[in-house]
């Protein structure tokens, strides 16, 4: 059972610490993680209580497979109690990997071993409000310029630290994008065919608190921090049961071609498929029907609190005061983009994709 501490003070996590009596520490973190209050106050109790730890630093925002093996080579080279992520979802998802991945041959190729994950505790203390990472079962890691996603529900964190002071540097780009993307997570958590009433609690739960909170976080105030941080962890327990639908899946390859964030990559995608998928709500293929989907249409519409008079139309008012980046595309980029959607992915959304739709979508989202 997974255990989630809110603690801007640190003393649940000395009580933690204390009670845990760690010897060694690896600790998964950018260079930035230094000015943080948390991590000065972690690296002071670590040194006053004679407990060792090793850093490792060296992965992108986007993780590696390269990393990865570096990530594991390092860890591998002691012996250690615990795994400490400190960072936005980037962080995290090597810590995962690292922990999963632990044992396997990194000469050959790890995604194709069963190895056995290490039994080594992890834990997460996201620094963005955004991924949820901290309480899913995946990581991302791209491979060959290509993203693999990579589940295993060993991976989930041991413990969680939610710390709403880390979010008081987070440039205003940052803010939306991680914003943004948790936005999305609820949404597409809510129509998934996966979904149930327990992720469909926790959407409506995320979506209602992105809302009511938008201004506050935007304009860095503690209670807007601290509420974006729970819609966040939030809407990572809704995606972490039902999964993540079309937007996802079409939205990774506007990241590793154009470099655009991915929670304005995401957030673009969803833009173009609310109406689209709103107006095919008869070709549903979940099991529950048109009816059904129809539903939650609405409840999402009600949920964004905007009073108007479709999901649609609520979510364009949502990032009516985003600046989304203007993309320079080729022609041929799309064909590539198309090439590029996750199939498995695909079969999580209500309305199904078939190439010539997503050429489509991708033509919307581009600009035609």
């Amino acid at each position: 059972m997974q255990e989630i501490i809110c603690d801007s003070e640190y003393k649940k996590l000395k009580d933690y610490f204390l009670k845990k009596q760690y010897k060694n520490v690896f600790f998964v973190r950018g260079k930035s993680s230094e000015d943080f209050e948390i991590y000065k106050f972690i690296k002071t109790f670590f040194e006053h209580n004679n407990i060792k730890y090793k850093s490792f630093m060296r992965y992108e925002s986007n993780p590696q497979y390269e990393s990865i093996l570096d990530g594991v080579d390092s860890f591998n080279s002691e012996s250690f109690d615990l795994i400490i992520a400190l960072g936005g979802g980037s962080a995290i998802d090597v810590a995962k990997c690292i922990k999963i991945f632990a044992n396997a041959d990194i000469n050959k190729n790890i995604f194709s071993q069963n190895g056995k994950e290490s039994i080594v505790e992890l834990m997460a203390i996201p620094t963005t409000a955004g991924t949820g990472s901290e309480v899913t079962d995946f990581a991302v890691v791209y491979y060959n310029g290509e993203k693999k996603s990579v589940e295993n529900i060993k991976c989930k964190p041991d413990t969680v630290i939610l710390d709403y002071k880390v979010l008081s540097s987070l440039p205003m780009y940052q803010r939306k994008a991680t914003m943004l993307d948790a936005l999305s997570h609820a949404i597409e958590a809510a129509w998934s065919i996966n979904s149930t009433e327990e992720s469909i609690m926790y959407s409506e739960q995320a979506i209602k608190l992105i809302v009511e909170n938008k201004e506050a976080y935007l304009n860095n105030s503690d209670i807007g921090n601290k509420n974006m941080l729970r819609a966040a962890n939030t809407a990572g327990k809704a995606i972490n049961i039902a999964k993540t639908t079309a937007a996802h899946a079409m939205s990774y390859k506007l990241t590793n071609m154009y470099g655009v964030p991915h929670g304005y990559a995401v957030a673009m995608c969803l833009r173009e498929l609310i109406p689209y998928m709103s107006e095919r709500l008869n070709k549903c293929i979940d099991m529950r029907g048109e009816e059904y989907l129809k539903k939650i249409f609405i409840v999402l519409n009600l949920d964004m609190q905007c009073k108007l008079t479709n999901l649609s139309n609520s979510y364009d008012e949502f990032i009516s005061d985003i600046e989304f980046p203007n993309i320079k595309i080729k022609k041929e980029d799309i064909e590539i983009l198309v090439d590029s959607v996750n199939i498995e992915r695909l079969k999580n959304n209500p309305i199904p994709l078939k190439k010539d739709e997503i050429k489509y979508l991708y033509n919307k989202i581009l600009g035609d």
